[in-house]
């Protein structure tokens, strides 16, 4: 979901709108992405 939301630049809403779920679990689901991609860009140095 992360990728969708960098590639095309989607609004959360229309994210949600497109997997058919609620907007509060597009922003769960992306809060809990970047959390993971910045644990492991601090892995790697960056």
């Amino acid at each position: 979901m992360l990728k969708v939301k960098i590639l095309t630049g989607g609004k959360d809403q229309e994210i949600a709108d497109q997997l058919n779920i609620s907007l509060s679990a597009v922003k769960t689901r992306l809060h809990r992405a970047r959390k993971l991609l910045k644990a492991e860009l601090e892995t790697v140095g960056l």
